[in-house]
């Protein structure tokens, strides 16, 4: 089982932090050890085809049991 955690902004002058601070939060409250989750940060529009995305590969691949948030 993998873990993924998906984190995106839409503008280079956006940050991740105020998402990657939740989803820590989340994972400390649940108990899960964030050494074992993969992080996927990209920073694109809505006009960036599905299949560029950082998620698409991560989706294509993904094992039963595997988990993305």
């Amino acid at each position: 089982m993998a873990l993924f955690a998906y984190i995106r902004v839409s503008s280079e002058k956006q940050a991740y932090d105020r998402q990657l601070f939740q989803l820590n939060e989340y994972f400390n409250r649940c108990g899960i050890d964030t050494s074992k989750v993969r992080f996927i940060e990209e920073k694109i529009t809505s006009y960036t085809s599905f299949r560029q995305r950082a998620i698409y590969p991560v989706l294509r691949d993904a094992k039963e049991g595997d988990i993305i948030y």
